[in-house]
């Protein structure tokens, strides 16, 4: 009788199998035993009980793995038409058994490792999925984009719970979304050379895939850079504490003398230097209790420091509650008082732990290391003051020295001002053309000036005509805030200055007693600026220690302003805001100058990713 179709490919299959075993176990042989020739090249091989030993030892494994072997080949069938991958698969084989026997010492492990497991169950994977039809690549490949959108959606859901406020996406959301948009395409591949296999379609779909894993590889990077940041900057956390712990030992010795002096400690440049911090911020090395104190009155003390810390966050909170009624952010000063707080409880947390009997070493570091992260957070918080203050004090020292030159102008303006105004009114009834007006703003001037208010008065010239330009471009808006025509029509009864009025190119308010108004004026629904002299402001003002924008016009700017690339947020009342900031159901961040801050941001120890 003649063998079936089926029968015949069965017994192929057997035939295949075994001569893939046999190619296993003998190039097993050959290669162990020239291994083994290698090892004792030079020596006499004596039948000795120590050889025989070793012999058995490599026999028994020899024996276990090609167990394992036969095992898992049952598993998988061989095509007969891939005889090339097949013999290169069992080559694979080979290579992992050799390796393995030819690292056996003299006792030899009754299980296979584990290493060598996972390296043969490693190859069986990789061969199945070489071996593996298109129909069934494609459904593995939709069973991986079905769990990579899982793993996705649970990410999602679990930032969404960690993270109630945020608007934008995580690092860790990222990177799964984007392991997904890769098995994606990997899926779009498989089914292109499934079909008639166009070569510039499968070309496009290998492109689409290189650069969805590049995008995937950028995302992984930077986790992987983060994570090396946030270890380097625990590592140098640790140096530093390192460092002050052994100042602290040599700041000890000279304390110790100077308790035997009779009139105090000797004013040394390491306690001018205490002194200059300690005067900057409440947080140092001078915050922890005297080591002289015994354990329980330590913990005391700093208890009592806490509850002091405590008390002046509190009262900062109702400052800023009752100064920035609208404001739903920290200020500087509340942040600072708060971490005064996390300071003065950490230290209060070493106190505890050193006083223990026990004096657990792990515990006391960890307390130690738990204190320096805290103060180098306070540290933080205190430059960035110290740098607002910096600038301020610049800006301040600026406008200063402008308005100085400003006030130069004005002082002797007034007396011929006044001169030529009041004769307006007795020529323009005989006169009614208006014409005459922009005439004698014109002849001021006439009279000779210094060359520094020649220069300014140029400089108003050019505002004026700038302005003009404005509202000719916008009549309806800026009518209102400085309307031209319309201060100089009650002037024509009686009143001669009254409201606005433009004098040298700059804007001034009269009350209705014919005063000068400065400061903050409010006019038509908006608010404007008046300096000293009287002039309207225009552009970045500070006043009162915040900051406000007033535009060309000279109205208060609230909302949000571009100015030079930047973004600012100014609240209600006008104010500039800085650090975090609510609107519309977004969290922004706004520096320490007002801008908005896009990108990677550190804050409080944390990464926040800042959309553009």
């Amino acid at each position: 009788m003649f063998a079936s179709k089926s029968e015949r490919k069965v017994h192929y299959s057997i035939r295949k199998f075994s001569i893939g075993v046999a190619s296993v176990v003998v190039a097993s042989l050959v290669m162990g035993s020239v291994v083994h020739a290698t090892e004792n090249e030079g020596s006499t091989q004596a039948a000795t009980s120590s050889n025989m030993a070793k012999t058995e030892h490599r026999k028994a494994a020899k024996q276990v793995v090609d167990e394992y072997i036969e095992k898992m080949l049952r598993e998988i069938q061989l095509d007969r038409r891939k005889h090339t991958q097949n013999f290169a698969f069992n080559m694979k084989l080979s290579a992992i058994k050799t390796e393995y026997l030819y690292g056996l010492k003299e006792k030899s492990e009754a299980e296979l490792p584990s290493e060598v497991k996972a390296k043969l169950d490693a190859a069986f994977e990789q061969f199945k999925k070489d071996t593996l039809k298109l129909g069934e690549k494609v459904a593995e490949a939709e069973k991986k984009v079905a769990e990579a959108e899982k793993k996705a959606k649970a990410q999602k859901e679990e930032d969404r719970r960690n993270y109630p406020t945020i608007t934008y996406k995580t690092l860790d959301l990222e990177i799964a979304e984007s392991d997904v948009e890769v098995k994606k395409a990997e899926l779009e591949l498989l089914k292109e050379e499934a079909k008639t296999r166009n070569k510039d379609t499968i070309n496009q779909a290998k492109a689409k895939v290189e650069s969805k894993q590049a995008e995937a590889t950028r995302l992984k990077k930077i986790k992987t850079d983060r994570e090396q940041a946030e270890t380097t900057r625990l590592e140098n956390i640790k140096t530093d504490r390192k460092k002050a712990e052994e100042e602290a030992k040599v700041k000890a010795k000279p304390k110790k003398r100077t308790k035997r002096g009779a009139l105090g400690e000797p004013a040394t440049p390491d306690k001018k230097e205490n002194d200059a911090k300690s005067s900057d911020s409440s947080v140092g090395e001078e915050t922890l209790p005297s080591p002289s104190l015994k354990p329980g009155k330590k913990v005391a003390e700093a208890e009592k420091k806490v509850e002091e810390a405590e008390k002046k966050a509190k009262d900062q909170k109702e400052e800023d509650r009752r100064n920035y009624p609208t404001i739903t952010y920290k200020t500087l000063e509340l942040d600072i008082a708060e971490s005064d707080v996390e300071v003065k409880k950490a230290e209060l947390e070493l106190v505890k732990e050193e006083a223990k009997e026990s004096r657990d070493k792990e515990k006391i570091k960890q307390a130690k290391a738990e204190v320096e992260s805290k103060k180098a957070e306070a540290t933080r918080l205190e430059k960035i003051k110290t740098d607002r203050k910096k600038a301020e004090e610049e800006e301040a020292k600026r406008k200063a020295a402008e308005e100085d030159k400003v006030k130069e102008k004005p002082a002797e303006q007034p007396q011929p001002a006044p001169a030529p105004q009041p004769e307006k009114p007795t020529e323009e009834p005989e006169n009614p053309a208006p014409a005459p007006k922009p005439e004698k703003p014109a002849e001021q001037p006439k009279a000779e000036k210094p060359a520094d208010q020649q220069a300014e008065e140029d400089y108003a010239r050019r505002s004026e005509e700038e302005y003009n330009r404005l509202t000719q471009q916008q009549p309806p808006k800026i009518e209102k805030p400085a309307p031209a025509p319309q201060p100089e029509q009650p002037a024509q009864p009686s009143t001669p200055k009254t409201g606005w009025k433009q004098e040298n190119g700059m804007w001034y308010f009269y009350n209705t007693d014919g005063s000068m108004a400065t400061g903050w004026l409010q006019n038509n629904g908006s608010w404007y600026y008046l300096n000293s002299n009287g002039a309207m402001a225009t552009g970045w003002l500070q006043n009162n220690g915040s900051w406000y924008y007033l535009n060309a016009n000279g109205d208060m700017a609230t909302g949000w302003l571009q100015y030079n690339g930047s973004w600012y947020y100014l609240n209600a009342n006008g104010s500039m805001a800085t650090g975090w900031l609510q609107n519309n159901g977004s969290w922004y961040y706004l520096n320490a100058n007002g801008s908005m801050a896009t990108g990677w941001l550190q804050y409080n120890g944390s990464w926040y990713y800042l959309n553009a």
